[in-house]
């Protein structure tokens, strides 16, 4: 390999054999940086050596300005995948908010494999923050199955929290909890239906749109009830839904929805 490297000085590697390169002279490379002849490999290393203590010392230090310059963050992403792991391992271990925000700019990279790394430390560290940039990444369709399998198998708590996030300042987490909602099937039914009559019009809002994503005909009396609303909103919003799920029903909903009354 070190002969067909000296043969090909000014040759660019491509990414794969760059990692396995990197992986195979390790060690020899610190001891030796001549090790190998290339000098696309050395200027690759060394940029990725200077980018990642940067990052690194940024996590340390809790500090998130970094993540607010694309040009880093464009450094971040043109990084060996083998780099970026090890990055990730780093904010797994550090779990501050820098590397939870830093783990949301994975979730949005090129590569799978490290965006499902970087959602399963983020589904195990359990925080406002990290669910933030799960929905922020929800609509992405590598992770979204992932996503959604996560907050479904959280049950009532994951129905609480897509509630809460329905409401965010940020119009893109609002928009993709409306989506989470009407995915999470029975779980999100009871919490939904007791959000319909809250005091709160928003959540009475959130409700009414999201039972007709839901697509349960149990949701058809109460939406029925809801229709005398004093919100113009919410009764828009519930026409809408009713309509969605009458239009829908089945034969053997009908004789339940009969029998419940």
């Amino acid at each position: 390999m070190d002969k067909e490297l000296s043969k090909n000085k000014n040759s660019v590697p491509s990414k794969s054999k760059v990692c396995d390169i990197l992986k195979t002279h390790h060690n020899n490379l610190k001891e030796d940086p001549e090790h190998l002849k290339s000098d696309f490999l050395l200027n690759l290393l060394v940029e990725h050596d200077n980018t990642f203590k940067a990052i690194s010392d940024s996590i340390s230090g809790n500090r998130i300005d970094f993540l607010m310059d694309q040009n880093f963050i464009g450094k971040f992403s043109r990084m060996d995948p083998i780099f970026q792991i090890k990055i990730i391992d780093k904010c797994d271990h550090i779990r501050n908010l820098a590397s939870i925000l830093l783990l949301g700019k994975v979730l949005v990279s090129n590569s799978q494999e490290n965006k499902q790394l970087a959602l399963k430390v983020l589904g195990d560290i359990r925080s406002k923050d990290s669910f933030e940039q799960l929905m922020l990444g929800y609509q992405d369709k590598v992770i979204h199955p992932s996503i959604r399998y996560y907050f479904q198998q959280m049950g009532l708590e994951g129905v609480e929290h897509l509630i809460k996030f329905a409401q965010h300042r940020n119009p893109v987490i609002r928009f993709n909890s409306m989506i989470a909602l009407g995915e999470m099937q029975g779980n999100a039914l009871g919490p939904l239906l007791k959000c319909l009559s809250d005091e709160n019009v928003i959540l009475r809002r959130i409700a009414a749109n999201a039972l007709g994503d839901l697509g349960l005909a149990q949701a058809l009396r109460s939406l029925f009830i809801a229709k005398t609303d004093p919100d113009d909103e919410v009764k828009k919003r519930v026409d809408e839904s009713f309509t969605i799920l009458t239009k829908n029903l089945k034969y053997q909903d009908f004789l339940d929805l009969l029998e419940s009354n």
